[in-house]
């Protein structure tokens, strides 16, 4: 959702003329139909991947929850990205990307005259 109101945003600044109302619906239904097919090809995933090692949780006892620490960064292990995280991860990037190119041509636009 916040991706929809800054792209309207983005729009709307650089795009003074453009019609607000059809880019809203136009953002919003595609962002529906690529969520939707985010979350069909991610439920086949996940139906066919093996099941998470559930083993490797530890429980931590209450009494130990107030002395605890964080252990050193560098002991840490690099966190997995999942699929729903990695294709956040791609509209977010992509959606910076075409904010800067439009930003670009934007000020190329104004520095012309």
């Amino acid at each position: 959702m916040l991706l929809l109101l800054s792209s309207i945003l983005l729009a709307a600044t650089l795009f003074p003329t453009v019609n607000i109302v059809a880019l809203t619906i136009g953002l919003f239904t595609m962002i529906v139909i690529v969520s939707a097919a985010t979350f069909l090809v991610l439920h086949i995933v996940r139906r066919t991947s093996a099941a998470p090692d559930t083993a490797a949780i530890r429980r931590v006892d209450r009494s130990e929850r107030d002395t605890w620490r964080m252990p050193p960064l560098r002991a840490l292990k690099p966190s997995v990205w999942t699929p729903s995280l990695r294709m956040g991860m791609i509209m977010l990037r992509g959606y910076l990307i075409l904010s800067a190119v439009l930003l670009v041509i934007k000020a190329i636009q104004l520095s012309r005259g």
